[in-house]
């Protein structure tokens, strides 16, 4: 009749002799009809989700595109000569365009937190690279209005900590932003300060003081609240979402930290920070490393630039040959392959969403059939940490978003070249960290360690083995199967930095590409082939 029973039975023991045995039967049928009902829920609101997180990146792309182009040409506008008259159209219009980048930025950050989406994604950060970053692209904008911005860095702080850097850039954005915004004279002060320190974590505290118009005192508490706004009307014509400082306090709250504002009608606002974060296994506690100050020479550096929106590709264009960069234009990734193959390039910037072949597929046949690492940095009008993690799981040497200006991408691009010397260091940090497990596993027993290193190298070998069979196959259950098995290796060794990949390869309900599998499966055979090669000798 429809009804579920459960089934269950006692054996019926007397003087040590079986007799026999009790069923029992439960009518479970309303139970098992709420838990379908709620399984079909929860299937409904998974599709909601990922259509919804599908939706947001698609419009977050298809705004963020010609905005660049907007933001970019009237940059350019500016370094050509011009009238006052004209200078005036082009200030409000870069004005405007920034006005709207913010409110855009707000919403879909909001839509994303709300949706609990939005995650912390650890990984090394530099503050000071950080701090310094901000400072080059606010700095106009204050000495705009004749503001002093002063900023100040504590050399204390370690270089290498876990942090979310993204994340971290758009609490600074917001607190130096609206002390710009609201502050018509006098000046700005941001500073990052050591407040605690042991062996495992600094605790850190970002302060911004201006002497802008200020807060009264019963808004104080309500400024983190979303969309409100103490001058509704907007301050000097000024208007927003309401939303950055409420934005801020929830990054600040998923980082562990605490956030306090304190200010005065007329006399100025002090936002105070502080945040905790862990640092990174075998570095030194004070090691400082402020490269930021000085920038390599980009004259004559052979540029590919990908891209099949045409206003876009331009601006790229003209932003590089600004900086003296020998610039070569492909529309699409399979163009690119063409032009690759005909010339060399110190660096390919690619876009990712392309018709004829995207992105992350161009990367995957450039990795097969070149024998040269040419690094490629991804264009990408998505703004969510987690795409820009998946691009540089997938292999990309970076990840610039737009829209951009001329200042930042000579900035983002003369850091990358500094940066891309790092990866025998790297593998150095890498091998240490990996000896000192095994011989914490093994007690400093020799015998011990030279057993387990040939343990590990042997799973390496294997599991290399059994990917690079299924990547032929195109078989991603099987590299995932093989996967579930090594995580926990991964994990004893002490192998950093993979946490985001193998999140990525799992969840096979994100409708990843041939491509974007097969670029993530190898770059586990390469790091896997690298730990053969640190140990292959037997230098343990």
């Amino acid at each position: 009749d429809g009804k579920i029973l459960e089934r269950d039975y006692i054996p019926i023991i007397i003087g040590n002799t079986f007799k026999g045995q009790l069923w029992s039967y439960t009518d479970v049928t309303q139970n098992k009809q709420l838990q379908k009902s709620l399984e079909e829920a929860k299937n409904r609101a998974v599709a909601s989700e990922k259509a919804k997180s599908t939706f947001l990146s698609t419009v977050s792309h298809e705004i963020r595109t010609p905005m660049h182009a907007i933001m970019g040409f009237a940059e350019q506008l500016t370094l050509t000569r011009l009238d006052e008259q004209q200078r005036f159209y082009i200030h409000n219009i870069q004005d405007a365009a920034n006005g709207l980048l913010g409110i855009i930025n707000d919403i879909l950050d909001m839509t994303k937190i709300e949706a609990g989406k939005l995650n912390i994604e650890m990984g090394v950060v530099n503050l000071y690279e950080i701090l310094k970053s901000v400072e080059n692209i606010l700095e106009p904008k204050a000495a705009e209005k004749g503001l002093s911005l002063i900023t100040g860095f504590d050399d204390r702080i370690n270089n290498r900590l876990n942090g979310d850097a993204i994340r971290i850039r758009q609490i600074l954005m917001n607190i130096l932003g609206n002390a710009i915004k609201f502050t018509d004279s006098g000046s700005i002060h941001l500073s990052m300060e050591l407040k605690l320190s042991n062996s495992f974590n600094q605790v850190i505290q970002l302060t911004c003081t201006d002497t802008g118009i200020g807060i009264a005192k019963d808004a104080v508490e309500l400024v983190f609240n979303d969309f409100y706004q103490e001058n509704s009307g907007g301050y000097n014509g000024l208007e927003g979402t309401g939303l950055g400082l409420s934005i801020t306090k929830k990054l600040v709250d998923m980082m562990s930290g605490t956030i306090k504002l304190e200010s005065e009608k007329g006399m100025g606002t002090s936002v105070n920070i502080e945040i905790p974060f862990p640092l990174v296994p075998g570095q030194a506690s004070h090691e400082v490393m402020h490269n930021m100050e000085t920038c390599l020479d980009m004259q004559d550096k052979r540029v590919l630039i990908v891209e099949d929106n045409k206003l876009n590709r331009n601006l790229f264009v003209m932003m590089l040959q600004n900086m003296g960069c020998l610039v070569s234009e492909a529309e699409n990734g399979k163009e690119a392959l063409d032009i690759i193959e005909r010339e060399y390039f110190d660096i390919v910037l690619m876009d990712i969403q392309m018709p004829v072949m995207d992105g992350p597929t161009a990367l995957s046949k450039l990795r097969e059939r070149s024998d040269r690492d040419i690094p490629v940095i991804a264009l990408t009008a998505t703004a969510f940490q987690s795409e820009i993690s998946h691009m540089l799981n997938m292999g990309f040497a970076d990840c610039i978003t737009k829209p951009i200006d001329q200042k930042n991408l000579h900035h983002r691009l003369c850091m990358f070249f500094k940066r891309g010397k790092s990866e025998s260091l790297y593998n150095t940090t890498l091998k240490e960290t990996i000896l000192t497990r095994i011989k914490e596993m093994a007690g400093n027993d020799e015998a011990k360690v030279a057993n387990l290193m040939q343990y590990l190298l042997e799973e390496v070998r294997l599991a290399v083995q059994e990917w690079q069979t299924a990547l032929l196959n195109s078989d991603w259950e099987s590299a995932r199967k093989i996967l579930h098995r090594e995580k926990m290796m991964i994990h004893s060794v002490g192998i950093q930095g993979m946490e985001k990949i193998i999140r990525d390869i799992e969840n096979n309900q994100a409708g990843k590409s041939d491509a974007e599998m097969h670029l993530m499966i190898s770059r586990l055979i390469d790091l896997f082939l690298d730990i053969e090669k640190m140990f292959m000798l037997g230098d343990y």
